[in-house]
């Protein structure tokens, strides 16, 4: 029996304490293990560029979805741990006014990896929490993906400082808040950055970090009815004509002023002017080789940004053998993204090139960076076209037990309900508890089909076995 408590207001707290406990290095990834305690970074070998990038000059940062599927994965293995370990029962003790969404999906999910195997059990208990995180912790946290602690430390300052505010705090909490889905809010921040009336080098750096993100706020992260390509040009020229004026001080004009055009291509993208984004990034390009030879070498991940979009302009334009080709040189730059890599296997199924795609999901594995539910659900397609309903049963199964996004979740099913259909194997699919899955998706109505139909047949079944 194993008895976890939280003992600390960051957000994983309880899934770190749980992990400590049971005694083993080497079980989760160096990412996992920075997730869980950010304060001790790790880079390592075998890490993407994403993965390992500078704190100081951060392009990307985890969004909701990736940060909970980390926890996901990292719940699998400690179930995995459980089981090797013989544990028969787990018990979380915690106070319900302090524990996280993330420690909650957290057990949510290993509740749901234990059924009839693991007794997961909550015992609510006040517990006095003393240890609080520090307000100069905020970057590390949201470099990591651990918005929650991110948000916290965010209010934490709010309540303690009110309105005077430094504008790196207010661009980290804005990310924090946009990388959470609440981009309303963001914008909000973003807003109180522009109208700030200083003119120094640190200050203005923000600015147009600042308008960057309001244009992709338009073009891509506000719910759809607010996309506004006008508004987001509005924002890309304003940052653009401050980057080519003398008097704005900036320490990296050069640098800003090209991926500010990284921005106006996925502008043009959206316009459908596609081949003029292709000469735009292709142009961008050559101008960051010159920074990267010149020293400035976080700008590889950069490069790798527009790599791909160039790939993506490709794909729409129909030349998917060259989208491929900029993906395996982006790869042969970050040997270890995982989604790059599972992209050209997307691009080979669609085109139905099925041996050549499964090569890849080999590579994957040998490189060791396997998303667990992807790669399942891949091979599950693999088998499926191959008409192998056996192996395509038993890797959608995977996938659908590993899955937690409804998002995904239903494609998954419908496809591993349609190979058991084909195996005839009605009782099985007439067993799986699907209530709990919010099907609202583009394949509700073609579930609910196969459904009736596993029912008809094994009502046909059942007739044709009866003696008269």
């Amino acid at each position: 029996m194993m008895e976890i408590k939280k003992t600390s207001m960051i957000s994983t707290s309880i899934i770190a304490n749980t992990v400590k406990s049971l005694d083993k290095v080497n079980f989760l990834t160096t990412v996992e293990e920075n997730f869980l305690d950010p304060k001790n970074l790790k880079i390592t070998s075998g890490m993407s560029i994403t993965d390992s990038q500078n704190i100081n000059h951060q392009l990307r940062y985890f969004d909701l979805h990736r940060a909970l599927r980390l926890i996901n994965f990292i719940s699998y293995k400690v179930y995995q741990e459980l089981q090797s370990n013989n544990i028969q029962e787990i018990t979380f003790k915690f106070n319900i006014s302090q524990v996280s969404e993330p420690e909650l999906f957290f057990i949510d999910r290993l509740k749901h990896y234990s059924q009839n195997i693991i007794d997961i059990i909550v015992a609510p208990e006040v517990n006095k929490i003393t240890d609080e995180v520090d307000f100069e912790d905020m970057p590390f946290y949201l470099s990591v993906g651990d918005l929650w602690t991110s948000l916290k430390i965010g209010n934490d300052i709010l309540n303690s400082k009110g309105t005077i505010l430094d504008s790196q705090f207010i661009l980290n909490f804005a990310i924090t808040q946009n990388n959470l889905g609440n981009t309303m809010a963001g914008e909000a921040l973003l807003n109180q950055i522009l109208s700030k009336e200083v003119n120094n080098s640190n200050e203005n750096e923000i600015k147009i970090t600042a308008l960057y993100i309001l244009s992709m706020l338009y073009l891509r992260h506000h719910d759809r009815k607010f996309h506004s390509i006008e508004k987001a040009e509005n924002y890309l020229e304003q940052a653009f004509n401050l980057l080519n004026d003398p008097s704005f001080i900036h320490n990296d004009k050069e640098f800003k002023r090209i991926f500010n055009r990284n921005g106006y291509a996925l502008l043009l993208f959206k316009k459908n002017q596609i081949e003029e984004a292709i000469n735009l990034l292709e142009i961008k390009i050559r101008e960051l080789d010159v920074l990267i030879s010149g020293g400035k070498e976080y700008a590889v991940l950069h490069k790798t940004v527009l790599l791909y979009n160039i790939s993506q302009c490709y794909n729409v334009l129909g030349d998917f053998r060259k989208s491929v080709e900029l993906l395996q040189q982006i790869i042969e730059i970050d040997t270890y993204d995982a989604d790059y890599h599972y992209e050209i296997v997307k691009i080979l199924f669609d085109h139905e090139l099925l041996d050549e795609g499964f090569e890849w999901l080999e590579i994957i594995e040998k490189k060791n960076i396997v998303d667990l539910s992807i790669q399942s659900a891949m091979k599950g397609y693999y088998f499926l076209q191959k008409e192998d309903y056996q192996n395509a049963a038993l890797h959608y199964e995977t996938a659908y037990n590993l899955e937690y996004n409804d998002r995904y979740t239903g494609e998954i099913l419908y496809s591993y309900l349609y190979t058991l259909f084909n195996l005839e194997q009605y009782e099985t699919i007439l067993n799986i508890d699907i209530s709990g899955i919010n099907l609202n998706d583009d394949y509700k109505a073609d579930i609910e089909y196969l459904i009736n139909e596993t029912n008809e047949m094994r009502f046909k079944n059942n007739c044709e076995g009866l003696k008269i």
